[in-house]
C-alpha cells in the first residue's frame, strides 16, 4: 500500500483525534462479539472451521488497524 504525503498526514490527523477512540471502541467490541460467537457444531471438522474462521476475522480487523499504524510512518 502507498500512500501519499497528503493522505499520510490527514492519516495521522485522525488518529490523534478524539475521533479515533470511536474507531478503537467499535473495534473492541467487535472483537469482543466475535469471540463470544459459539464454535462448536456438529462435526469436528465444522467446529474447527468455525473456529478458524472467528480467529480470521478478529486477525483481519487487528490487521486493518495495524496498517493504519504503519501508514502513518
Amino acid at each position: 500500500m502507498s500512500l501519499n504525503n497528503s493522505e499520510k498526514s490527514q492519516l495521522k490527523n485522525f488518529i490523534n483525534s478524539p475521533q479515533w477512540l470511536t474507531v478503537q471502541k467499535i473495534q473492541d467490541e467487535l472483537i469482543a462479539k466475535i469471540q463470544d460467537e459459539n464454535c462448536v457444531k456438529d462435526t469436528e471438522w465444522e467446529t474447527a472451521k468455525a473456529t478458524i474462521e472467528k480467529e480470521a476475522k478478529i486477525m483481519g480487523i487487528r490487521r486493518l488497524i495495524q496498517e493504519l499504524f504503519l501508514n502513518i510512518s
